[in-house]
């Protein structure tokens, strides 16, 4: 049995279990045999402490409050992910800061904007725990409003596949599983080579999803590149993850993103030209109540410049800046 395998068990049972004694005690036992067998530092413990028993204890209340009381733990973890982020990288909070500052914000926003990424991402993990409930008309009563979607489905239509452009927002997979339950054929492009291990959240996210939906597929950049040829010749959905730094190469190329010029690689406007795919930009951003609002963008043809996918997004990330985490890399991809 795969790691995915047993997170995804252990979670389903915790939650099937009729009394709160009883997941406490198989939660808080998985996590001390963890804390044995595994070299984790404090920021992953509180990782496997949220996994196995504080979000199981969540998800059997009514949503809403459950919904309130998940920003509370996303406030937690904001204040404790420093004890890694200042390991891998010194002053990380100032300089996302600073990155949000010279988007143009104030520093007061700035610091709730920083913040308030964490409380966001931490979403995705509660909604795991409606696993059993979802169906796309569950998802778009409860968690999502879907505006233009039909410019997928219009794009889907003329059977060249579709690059379904995206940044690290809101709860990005579950708009994956969305568009997998509308019955058209979607594949996630991860960076990590399948062979090599995920981190537990990932993990259990990618597995939950493959089990719910079987028109869920996964690419890794690391010798996929002719799977995701296939995946567009057969006319199915590509989602790309563009908002990463990518240095300064013959394969990146410049665009101007929230007051800045930065550094993109190019190779989804390549793909999009050589399987003459269309590319949809798409962004999922935090909402008031519990959810996220999704957007999809008109098509761009292949081959168009990246700089109308980053303009899309960019027009939705000033009214909900809070949903992007890249406001922790910025100052990498900038030139």
């Amino acid at each position: 049995m795969t790691d995915c395998h047993r997170h995804t068990d252990l979670y389903i049972e915790l939650t099937n279990r009729n009394t709160t004694f009883h997941f406490i005690i198989l939660g808080a036992t998985h996590v001390k045999l963890l804390q044995k067998t595994e070299n984790i530092d404090l920021y992953e413990f509180y990782i496997k402490i949220s996994l196995y028993c504080l979000l199981p204890l969540l998800g059997r209340l009514p949503f809403p409050l459950a919904w309130k009381l998940n920003r509370i733990r996303g406030a937690f973890r904001y204040h404790i992910g420093w004890y890694r982020a200042y390991i891998n990288r010194p002053g990380l909070k100032e300089i996302a800061i600073q990155n949000v500052i010279q988007a143009g914000f104030t520093r007061s926003a700035a610091k709730r904007i920083v913040k308030d990424v964490f409380v966001v991402e931490t979403g995705f993990e509660l909604e795991g725990l409606l696993h059993d409930k979802f169906n796309a008309d569950w998802l778009e009563e409860n968690l999502l409003t879907i505006h233009n979607m039909s410019n997928l489905i219009n794009a889907m239509e003329k059977g060249k596949g579709v690059i379904l452009a995206t940044a690290h927002t809101a709860n990005f997979e579950l708009v994956e599983l969305y568009v997998a339950l509308r019955g058209i054929p979607i594949s996630g492009l991860y960076g990590l080579p399948q062979h090599k291990p995920r981190n537990s959240m990932e993990r259990f996210a990618l597995e939950r999803f493959a089990r719910i939906s079987d028109k869920i597929g996964a690419i890794y950049t690391s010798g996929g590149l002719r799977e995701l040829y296939k995946v567009l010749e057969r006319g199915e959905c590509v989602m790309w993850l563009i908002d990463l730094p990518a240095g300064n190469n013959k394969r990146s190329v410049h665009v101007k993103f929230m007051e800045e010029t930065i550094s993109v690689a190019n190779s989804f406007v390549t793909v999009s030209a050589k399987a003459d795919a269309p590319i949809v930009p798409m962004i999922s951003v935090a909402r008031k109540r519990p959810g996220y609002q999704v957007f999809f963008g008109r098509p761009i043809l292949p081959g168009s410049s990246p700089q109308e996918s980053f303009s899309f997004m960019e027009s939705h990330l000033r009214k909900s800046p809070e949903s992007w985490i890249g406001w922790y890399y910025l100052d990498r991809m900038k030139v």
